[in-house]
């Protein structure tokens, strides 16, 4: 991946991989970037947009983020006195601490957003700035103390983001995993429902059914999200021109690809991609 796109600013201590960070006072708080850490994000002042992947979110003060590792993201500041506020760390930060299965859902949960005002924020937030407290602090024992707030954070995480226990929705993403994979592996060739539905031996309505609840996505937005994403990646190297990511992530053409990157991302590929632009 293009060292521009691809992110990594070492740890102070890389025997404690966790770092806080604080940026204000610029337009582009974030530059587009994809890395191995997890991160939470605060919002501490302002209005910013936080896109995740594809996907964009129009934040304000008070709302917290989880970015999860190998996620492209980005944000950009909407009012003057944007600030915002982060946790970066790697997972293995807490895994001494928890049995298989428990590391595996924390590894396995997806980006998540909440708006200040919901409780699941306030918990959060409150958790994001203890943790912040104890790293920071000078007390002996705060690495003892930051592990304890960090899984007290993760735990509040995935209880709210539906990974505590198993539950329906993750009954039907194993169900439909075979498709998933196959869209993975595909993306860049033509996918058909029929091809989908065929691999768990289900009728395509009972298929779009079962995707849905697994993903809370219908299978062709599923297949053009995953598409933009890829496109995403490849816009970060100067390897390839854009009709040649529009067909490397399966669009019929650069037309079409356009027109679809631009609804989810909010720029044309050639904007977003453009060295002028600040990130």
């Amino acid at each position: 991946m293009d060292k521009k796109f691809y992110f990594f600013e070492p740890y102070e201590d890389h025997r404690f991989p966790l770092r806080a960070t604080a940026v204000e006072n610029c337009t582009q708080l974030i530059r587009t970037i994809i890395h191995e850490d997890a991160e939470f994000l605060y919002i501490k002042r302002g209005a910013v947009t936080v896109y995740l992947g594809a996907t964009g979110y129009t934040c304000h003060e008070g709302d917290i983020l989880y970015i999860a590792p190998m996620t492209v993201h980005s944000a950009t500041a909407d009012t003057p006195d944007a600030a915002i506020r982060g946790l970066v760390f790697r997972h293995s930060l807490v895994q001494p601490a928890l049995d298989e299965r428990e590391f595996k859902r924390l590894v396995s949960c997806p980006d998540r957003y909440f708006p200040a005002g919901d409780p699941v924020a306030t918990a959060l937030t409150e958790l994001f700035w203890k943790t912040t407290d104890a790293f920071t602090s000078p007390r002996l024992n705060r690495r003892m103390e930051t592990r304890g707030q960090l899984l007290l954070l993760f735990a509040t995480l995935l209880q709210h983001a539906g990974l505590e226990e198993e539950n329906p929705p993750d009954i039907y993403y194993r169900r439909v995993q075979p498709a998933l994979q196959y869209i993975e592996t595909h993306y860049a060739e033509r996918i058909s429902l029929s091809d989908l539905s065929t691999l768990i031996n289900v009728s395509e309505d009972h298929f779009i059914r079962l995707f849905k609840q697994a993903t809370q996505r219908t299978p062709f937005a599923y297949i053009l999200d995953y598409r933009i994403e890829q496109a995403l990646k490849l816009l970060g190297s100067d390897h390839y021109s854009i009709t040649q990511i529009s067909d490397m992530t399966g669009f019929s053409n650069v037309q079409y690809f356009s027109q679809v990157f631009k609804d989810r991302v909010g720029v044309s590929p050639s904007v977003y991609r453009n060295p002028k632009r600040p990130f």
